[in-house]
């Protein structure tokens, strides 16, 4: 995959209500620290998959080729 190019938090957001969904990739310790993203007003529940477990670790699906 390569790299698509930045969204500002506006376009991003425009995005969302148009019908995209959010996946948040951070770990589950990131999600419970830090929060998670509120999208209630699109109507669209964000996915929450981790890219990585603590610790830098690779999870099973993400590397995966």
């Amino acid at each position: 995959m390569s790299y698509a190019g930045d969204l500002s938090p506006h376009d991003a957001w425009a995005k969302l209500e148009q019908g995209a969904i959010l996946v948040d990739v951070r770990t589950e310790g990131e999600w419970a620290h830090i929060g998670i993203p509120d999208t209630k007003a699109t109507e669209n529940d964000p996915l929450f998959i981790q890219w990585n477990l603590a610790g830098g670790i690779p999870t099973p699906v993400s590397s995966k080729s």
